[in-house]
């Protein structure tokens, strides 16, 4: 490989992750307001290890979404891990989630407790529930360990 090739392939790398961090970004919900307007009208899912609110957003070809965990939960090392797997459940379910939606995750005491895919498999069988969750369950998570 020579120079050239290494210099593209490092630039093609770093736009593709910015293009992905700010496309994550954009599809925070951040303002007090929008968390309180799903609290008020939005549908809750309660679940064993959390509590999700779904509600119509004003653009129909987007989800946004945010996470809600508390100081109850832990310190701040345990609140960050549980809101990076929430993310991460997030986007590995978004293709599969109705556009149009704004989504809060809070959650419960009980969820720094269990492993990702317990987390994973809880949430997209609440949605799944509700009916805002599209496609169908492949059953498996390959050989990803818990």
């Amino acid at each position: 490989m020579s120079l050239k090739d290494a210099v593209e392939k490092a630039e093609s790398v770093w736009r593709y992750n910015y293009i992905s961090l700010m496309t994550r970004k954009s599809f925070c919900l951040r303002k007090r307001q929008q968390f309180t307007r799903l609290y008020d009208s939005g549908l809750k899912i309660v679940l064993e290890n959390s509590i999700i609110f779904i509600g119509n957003n004003d653009d129909p070809s987007e989800n946004h979404f945010g996470v809600t965990v508390t100081k109850k939960i832990g310190k701040s090392v345990v609140r960050n891990a549980l809101k990076r797997k929430y993310r991460e459940i997030y986007f590995s379910l978004k293709s599969g989630l109705k556009s149009g939606i704004d989504i809060v995750f809070i959650a419960r005491k009980t969820a720094p407790e269990i492993g990702y895919w317990q987390l994973h498999d809880e949430i997209k069988k609440g949605f799944q529930a509700t009916g805002f969750y599209a496609q169908e369950d492949s059953g498996s998570h390959g050989s990803c360990p818990d």
